[in-house]
């Protein structure tokens, strides 16, 4: 059974979190024109960026260099060079704000290649800067949640989930990533509280109405959990999250098929917990 925790889900790169200054660059155009490349033909915004490296790019080179190596799937390698791009900033004057921004992409990098110590270690170190907006430590306690959750360190995702619900208030897809916590932690009534909440705020929420079903599919209720499951895929057909509740439904079947054909040691009683797929 697919196994997805709402803030494992996903590592997201974005081009959008480092505003970097082109008057920094030989060439202001260069940089922008990197970033479409990246989009079309990642391998040759690589061997492009790599050679306007070498001619003294700059940051603005590696920052593209990375974004081109993760888009071929290369993540570690990206990681690497995103976390170059931020010790280069470091050196710069008046560049002290780019480089959190630099580090989380780091740490997603290698999220994805997954290396949650790596990730750890990043975000961690981006969370001591002094002097972050509100929103980056918000994002920043997020994405190191994700990485202690990669480590199977849940009480430590629990506790920068809370800190940032102190921080912003009751928000959707905090909730459901604490609740998934919870759930690998055991505190099933926590866990469902969590849950409950994010889908009273957003009722057609994927991630959470999935994790509801991971929730009661934990607690023995397989058949609630295949109608949550079942409400993502009606939902939201083309999403990831929908993949997963696809295979958690084809495997559910599948385990009942094989426990009803299969005659009972005691008529009439549910399948045995071993008889059906372990909890995602």
């Amino acid at each position: 059974m697919q196994r997805i925790f709402g803030f494992l889900a996903s590592a997201v790169i974005t081009l959008g979190c480092w505003a970097y200054n082109t008057a920094d660059a030989a060439k202001p155009m260069t940089y922008q024109a990197c970033l479409r490349l990246v989009d079309e033909n990642p391998v040759d915004a690589y061997s492009r960026a790599l050679a306007w490296r070498q001619e003294e790019g700059g940051p603005a080179a590696l920052h593209c260099m990375a974004l081109a190596l993760v888009g071929q799937g290369d993540y570690a390698h990206g990681a690497r060079i995103f976390e170059e791009a931020a010790r280069l900033m470091e050196s710069r004057a008046g560049a002290a704000e780019q480089v959190p921004p630099l580090l989380s992409q780091a740490g997603n990098a290698w999220l994805l290649a997954e290396n949650g110590e790596q990730a750890f270690r990043l975000f961690d170190e981006a969370l001591n800067r002094r002097s972050l907006p509100g929103f980056m430590k918000m994002d920043l306690l997020t994405d190191r949640a994700r990485a202690s959750a990669s480590l199977g360190d849940y009480a430590n995702a629990r506790e920068d989930l809370t800190l940032i619900l102190g921080m912003g208030g009751p928000r959707a897809d905090i909730l459901t990533y604490r609740a998934s916590a919870y759930r690998q932690l055991k505190d099933m009534a926590a866990a469902q509280a969590d849950i409950e909440h994010a889908i009273r705020l957003r009722p057609d929420y994927a991630e959470a109405l999935f994790e509801r079903g991971n929730l009661k599919y934990a607690m023995g209720d397989y058949t609630e959990a295949g109608e949550d499951w079942q409400a993502v895929v009606q939902l939201h057909p083309q999403s990831d999250v929908a993949m997963a509740a696809r295979e958690n439904l084809a495997a559910l079947e599948a385990a009942f098929n094989e426990a009803a054909a299969t005659p009972p040691d005691n008529p009439g009683q549910p399948p045995e917990e071993d008889s059906v797929p372990a909890a995602p």
